[in-house]
């Protein structure tokens, strides 16, 4: 062993020597106040720390059974031992409220103009501590402003927040009776789904930049338009505006994106992906959104699985057409770069012009590798390397029927023309199992059996393309 220090005491703690003065402010608690300072009381962080069995190290060990975040150092900073537990590290559980909200309870509606905030502010934190900070004060006060504003046009906004978006927040909403008398859309789509309840999209007009405003709200707002009434796109009820604000009222979706829904499965089933058969079903939905968007004029160009909702009765709905397009002209080309990089088509990362259809086609493609195995074919930050992985083509895991699997290929073709028409998508015999079941469980269930086909009839008036 080394040789003491001639300032250290002759005793060892913690198995190495300690300078003595080091020794005396370890044991000045023991020992008791030096002659003329003050006794300083040890912080609240002893006392919790004691409350949850720390001496002995249990709650520590409890903790990391479970829930591994709950397990934490808790340590004061001007106590770095406790008095009477000389070199021995604290070791405590903190408690972690959830967050979660369960689906099953939704919040009521607001009655009135802040009722509601007294007890519950927005964005889960209390007025308490709002006042704390100027931000959340200003989030509260723009809260209750929308408040206001919805209730004037016949809407009761709740706290809940189901969405966000660069310079826009979703809500939970209910609509009034009186505002159903008003607004035959809104009250033919409610009567079936047998409640009142609506999403309110509400986009700050200070934070937008002018070409959003400009260009990209108007093309969602008419594309909306265009789809309307089709079981698997997401509806347009109304919209209305102020200096500061613009209302989306728009229907709710209460079962989340498709991405949750295919992490969830994966965990439930302890394999990565959705069976086929559910895939199938839900990738005929969208086959058929996508066949009445075109048919429409629209394309989407930002088709991903964080795009299409889930309402309660597993209905797929098609949203956020904040890039969509009016492409009428067939074979019009558009140049615009716009979308998620891991569902963008070769062809627009390559910087050449492009068909808005036939992305659109490649980016199903891309969603339905990602339905049935659980992760993307081709992730890559930078675009080099993706258009790499591309020309490879998508790896398949064992046990994928060859039918999916050449669907698959057949929708991420490199050569955009190459690729299956929504037509032929619809008659791949590995579609073709779902035809039947489909046509009496979805089109049965809705009184809008004919929109869901709607997409494979003839085409719409044609429009020049606009980027």
């Amino acid at each position: 062993m080394a040789r003491p220090h001639p300032h250290a005491v002759p005793a060892l703690i913690g198995r190495r020597y300690v300078p003595q003065a080091r020794v005396v402010r370890r044991l000045r608690p023991a020992l008791g106040p030096a002659p003329g300072r003050r006794v300083r009381v040890a912080p609240d962080c002893w006392t919790r720390a004691n409350a949850l069995g720390a001496r002995g190290g249990d709650a520590g060990r409890s903790s990391a059974a479970g829930l591994r975040t709950h397990s934490r150092s808790m340590r004061c900073p001007r106590h770095p031992t406790h008095p009477e537990d000389l070199g021995r590290r604290v070791v405590a559980s903190r408690r972690t409220q959830s967050q979660r909200v369960h689906t099953d309870t939704l919040p009521h509606p607001l009655t009135e103009p802040g009722s509601e905030l007294d007890r519950q502010a927005p964005f889960g934190g209390t007025l308490s501590s709002m006042k704390g900070s100027g931000r959340l004060r200003s989030d509260h006060r723009n809260f209750i402003e929308q408040v206001q504003e919805c209730m004037d046009n016949g809407y009761l906004l709740s706290s809940k927040r189901i969405g966000s978006g660069a310079f826009s927040k979703v809500y939970l909403a209910y609509a009034t009776q009186e505002r159903m008398q008003h607004n035959p859309k809104l009250s033919s789509d409610l009567r079936g789904k047998h409640h009142t309840m609506v999403a309110i999209k509400i986009i700050s007009m200070a934070e937008a930049p002018v070409e959003f405003s400009q260009k990209f709200l108007p093309r969602e707002i008419s594309s909306l338009n265009a789809t309307y009434k089709h079981l698997n796109v997401v509806q347009l009820y109304e919209t209305y505006h102020n200096s500061q604000r613009f209302y989306l009222v728009l229907e709710l979706a209460a079962r989340g994106d498709l991405l949750e829904h295919i992490n969830a499965v994966s965990d439930h089933r302890c394999c990565p992906g959705l069976e086929e058969e559910e895939a199938r079903r839900l990738f005929w939905q969208l086959v058929g959104a996508v066949a009445h968007c075109h048919n429409a004029g629209i394309v989407h160009r930002d088709l991903k699985c964080e795009n299409i909702l889930l309402d309660d009765q597993g209905f797929l709905k098609l949203t956020d057409f904040g890039f969509a397009n009016h492409s009428g002209l067939k074979n019009s080309l558009l140049s615009t770069f716009c979308g998620s990089v891991a569902y963008t088509a070769p062809e627009i990362l390559m910087s050449k012009k492009y068909s808005g259809e036939q992305a659109d086609l490649w980016s199903l493609g891309i969603i339905l590798y990602a339905m049935v195995t659980g992760k993307l074919p081709f992730k890559e930050s930078q675009p080099h390397r993706m258009l790499h992985l591309m020309r490879r083509g998508p790896i398949f895991q064992p046990g994928l029927s060859p039918e999916c699997q050449d669907l698959i290929r057949g929708l991420l073709h490199l050569r955009p023309r190459a690729r299956l028409d929504l037509q032929q998508v619809a008659a791949h015999r590995w579609m073709l199992p779902a035809v039947r079941t489909l046509f009496r469980s979805v089109l049965g269930a809705t009184s809008d059996k004919k929109q869901v086909l709607q997409g494979w009839g003839s085409s719409a008036p044609k429009q020049e393309a606009q980027e």
